[in-house]
């Protein structure tokens, strides 16, 4: 049976309270899907949350059957490279995954999500990471569908929404070049790129765009799977992390190209390109 740890990384502040929701939302859909038929773990890194509730809910999660959900706070607040870091390296030091998903505290999960990337990847060893196609919480380009959530209503009616959508536009397991979170990665690539690259000066964005080109230049393949839909509100989990998104975005992205020159550049270009191909192709 596959090893799947999950790295879910939370920064929740007190004057969103939707924020709080929207976790609780990502986490109950994780754990009534079909992630419970892996041999899995939740490694969730609480990036200093100023929001108590937050705190009372994390530590509540503890508690779950088989001591599989553990729970690191982060004293001062680290950003999303260091704080998922933080995550792969409680992997690193007390259950070596095969597989490692990083995900969001605005994600929605239908039951079947995870096995169809387990499969692709169990059978395309080259694959270093892949994603799931998407609904979005609002609109835009790379989505299958809007897909409205209430996060003041009920559990229910949010998850039922999303499945419905979901087993809509469930294709075939493929691999469609692309890159989406939640992001199920291959651990021996994690091991040989090492991570996140912690020297970016914004506590967000580019980080994991970063890391993809890392693992192209490797030899790795990255890319997207229509058999797995999840759903995803967008930035929704970025909008507590700084003050300042658009100044992180343009500092990161300044840094990610001075480091690596006009190839970064080009990929970027390449991976919007791929990604729109991705979200005008069907595959039934």
């Amino acid at each position: 049976m596959a090893r799947v740890g999950v790295n879910l990384l939370v920064r929740n502040i007190p004057d969103m309270p939707l924020q709080l929701r929207a976790t609780q939302f990502a986490v109950q859909s994780l754990l009534d899907s079909d992630l419970c038929l892996t041999d899995w773990r939740l490694q969730i890194v609480d990036d200093a949350s100023p929001c108590e509730e937050t705190r009372r809910y994390l530590v509540s999660l503890r508690g779950w059957p088989g001591r599989r959900v553990y729970v690191w706070r982060n004293e001062e607040q680290l950003g999303i490279a260091r704080g998922r870091n933080r995550g792969n390296q409680f992997f690193a030091e007390n259950w070596q995954p095969d597989y490692v998903v990083e995900m969001h505290t605005d994600h929605i999960f239908p039951q079947e999500w995870c096995l169809p990337l387990l499969h692709v990847m169990e059978r395309n060893l080259t694959v270093g990471m892949l994603g799931p196609m998407l609904l979005t919480g609002r609109p835009m380009g790379w989505s299958l569908e809007h897909v409205e959530v209430d996060f003041s209503g009920p559990y229910r009616t949010a998850r039922a929404a999303v499945e419905e959508a979901a087993a809509r536009h469930r294709g075939i397991e493929l691999i469609r070049s692309g890159l989406t979170h939640p992001a199920m990665k291959r651990w021996s690539m994690l091991v040989e790129l090492g991570g996140y690259d912690e020297a970016m000066p914004g506590l967000q964005n580019y980080e994991d765009t970063e890391e993809a080109y890392r693992a192209t230049e490797a030899g790795w393949r990255i890319g997207i799977c229509p058999a797995s839909v999840v759903w995803h509100w967008y930035a929704f989990s970025r909008t507590q992390t700084t003050r300042d998104h658009h100044a992180d975005y343009h500092a990161n992205g300044r840094y990610c190209r001075e480091k690596h020159g006009d190839r970064f550049g080009a990929f970027c270009d390449q991976l919007g390109r791929d990604m729109d191909a991705a979200y005008t192709k069907e595959d039934k």
